[in-house]
């Protein structure tokens, strides 16, 4: 493991409550949910959770659901009793049936890093509020990897899961970032059965101490049409934890079939002191200009979802959007949320296609 990812970690944890509730009004819009993972909040004795934010125009707040994810938290070993740890997750809903499904990346160790095997885990939401695990894990990384991105989306009428591998110094590719898509068949049971070989969308060292605008570390993923060409590209998070510890996020350009551009192009970089891994794509206001939320964002804690805008060829930040905090401490409830590192959103009901992505 890399002193800068220990760095990543303790930071994560030092980050505490910031003034509670605050949150941009009158612009979301009425039913946006938002869900983010909690595995940092509690120990493997009392269980792991997802939570669900849905904001409610007319009383002016969110309300908030908690969804146990159902034990057994490691799918591939039933003798397996340490601790489990979210690298990401990505929420979708299957083409033809009513629930959720999520991506859920599990990781075993002693701590969140380094990893000694993550499991990509996929789980359906049951009526009672219960992630249940629909298969064996889809695949499990090797130890010292840390996958700190993960997206599910459908293309071409196909499903497909890209996520990030980051290798530790001691993993099977010491110190590199390699970013893949893979295709899948859904199957009739809502399981999902590996189409062909995955693709390697991008590789690059990594520094997580490197100076931004080098490519530092890589946490967070998401997919959309960011240009408005009809190709789905790669959004992701970098950090760079030197003299001045900065956040971007960056694009990875699609050029065509299984093709992507090599180069990373800037869309927002912040100074949070922390970090913005978590990253995923919405429609906040509901004027068909693309949204982003991510962690933290240039100044809030890691427990914060911050909301940006498409602005030209890059994001601005415009407010936060969600202190999971302070809306716990406004709504009464126990526990506070650590680290964000498992982001999702959507507006309910949205299926249409729009000219910066397809909303399922």
């Amino acid at each position: 493991m890399s002193l800068m990812k220990k760095v990543f970690l303790i930071l994560a944890l030092a980050c505490g409550i910031i003034n509670a509730g605050y949150c941009v009004d009158n612009v979301k819009q009425d039913g946006l949910v938002v869900w983010t993972s909690d595995f940092d909040s509690f120990s493997p004795s009392t269980g792991y959770q997802v939570l669900q934010w849905t904001w409610k125009a007319s009383d002016d707040m969110w309300y908030l659901e908690r969804q146990i994810v159902n034990p057994p938290e490691i799918l591939g070993d039933d003798t397996y009793a340490g601790n489990v740890y979210d690298m990401a997750m990505d929420i979708i809903k299957l083409k033809g049936m009513s629930t959720y499904y999520a991506v859920m990346l599990v990781s075993m160790g002693t701590s969140h890093f380094p990893s000694t095997g993550t499991e990509f885990q996929l789980r359906k939401l049951s009526t009672d509020g219960i992630w249940d695990a629909v298969q064996a894990p889809l695949f499990t990384t090797p130890a010292d990897v840390s996958p700190l991105g993960v997206d599910i989306y459908y293309e071409d009428g196909d499903v497909h899961i890209a996520w990030i591998e980051d290798n530790d110094e001691a993993g099977p590719k010491s110190l590199m970032c390699e970013i893949y898509d893979q295709t899948y068949t859904v199957n009739a049971d809502g399981t999902l059965t590996a189409k062909g070989d995955k693709t390697l969308v991008y590789s690059t060292k990594l520094n997580w101490g490197s100076a931004y605008p080098t490519v530092g570390g890589v946490a967070g993923l998401t997919v959309c049409d960011f240009d408005g060409d009809g190709d789905l590209d790669f959004i992701i998070g970098t950090a760079h934890y030197a003299d001045t510890t900065k956040m971007a996020i960056r694009l990875i350009e699609r050029l065509g079939a299984k093709q992507w551009a090599t180069t990373l192009k800037n869309l927002w970089v912040g100074e949070p002191g922390h970090g913005a891994e978590g990253v995923r794509y919405t429609n906040i206001d509901g004027d068909n200009v693309l949204d982003l939320i991510i962690t933290s964002g240039n100044s809030y804690a890691w427990s914060v979802v911050v909301w940006l805008e498409k602005e030209g060829d890059a994001v601005v930040e415009r407010d936060a959007l969600l202190d999971t905090n302070g809306e716990l401490e406004i709504l009464g409830e126990e526990g506070s949320v650590g680290h964000i590192f498992g982001l999702y959103a959507e507006v309910p009901g949205t299926t249409e296609v729009n000219d910066w992505s397809v909303l399922q």
